[in-house]
């Protein structure tokens, strides 16, 4: 911030477009472009253990506020969408 002489708010939405391009190239090289990542049991736990993270830090810091991780996961094992 003190560098780019740019705000928090600034900041923290080049923060969140960053986090949203990275996604994307995620996606795009494991799902869409197969041949150049092989599905392994390596590279399934490293994209799991990403969407954790995700889900750890998208509304806030699920590990030191750990309401927000039990309202998550209620939501997943408590109260599941039905298929």
């Amino acid at each position: 911030m003190k560098e780019y002489r740019v705000s928090e708010k600034e900041a923290v939405e080049f923060l969140w477009k960053e986090i949203s391009n990275a996604w994307k190239d995620i996606v795009e090289e494991y799902c869409q472009k197969p041949t150049l990542l092989p599905s392994t049991d390596l590279t399934d736990r490293l994209l799991n253990l990403t969407r954790l993270i995700n889900i750890f830090y998208d509304d806030g810091d699920c590990l030191i506020n750990s309401h927000l991780l039990k309202d998550h996961l209620t939501s997943l094992f408590i109260d599941p969408v039905p298929l």
